[in-house]
C-alpha cells in the first residue's frame, strides 16, 4: 500500500495535492504542490517540515487546539518537540497505508 496519496488538480496544469496518515494524530494530514516531494508513494521524502494545526475534540469531547510538526524521510516520520502530542520529540516512525 502506499504511504503517500498523490491527488492531481486537473484545473491547473502542475498542482497537486499530497495526503497521508499520520501515527500521532490518527488523522490525515494535507499537502499542496509547493512542498518538495520524491515521487515514491512508498517511500516518501517531503521537504520542508510539515506544521499542522488546528482544533480537535479530545477524549472528553471538549475541543482543544493541536500542533503536528514533523518531517518525513524515506517512507519514516519524525516529530519535532513542539507537538501537543504524546509522540512530540519522538523520532521515526513508520508512516502507516492510506
Amino acid at each position: 500500500m502506499a504511504k503517500i496519496k498523490k491527488v492531481i488538480n486537473e484545473n491547473y496544469e502542475g498542482e497537486f495535492q499530497l495526503f497521508f496518515m499520520c501515527p500521532a494524530c490518527n488523522d490525515t494530514h494535507a499537502l499542496n504542490h509547493t512542498w518538495d516531494f520524491n515521487g515514491d508513494l512508498e517511500n516518501p521524502t517531503l521537504s520542508p517540515s510539515i506544521l499542522t494545526h488546528g482544533v480537535m475534540p479530545d477524549s472528553n469531547g471538549e475541543y482543544k487546539e493541536f500542533r503536528c510538526h514533523s518531517w518525513i524521510t524515506k517512507g519514516k516520520i519524525k516529530f519535532f518537540g513542539d507537538c501537543s502530542h504524546d509522540k512530540a520529540g519522538q523520532k521515526w516512525f513508520d508512516l502507516l497505508d492510506i
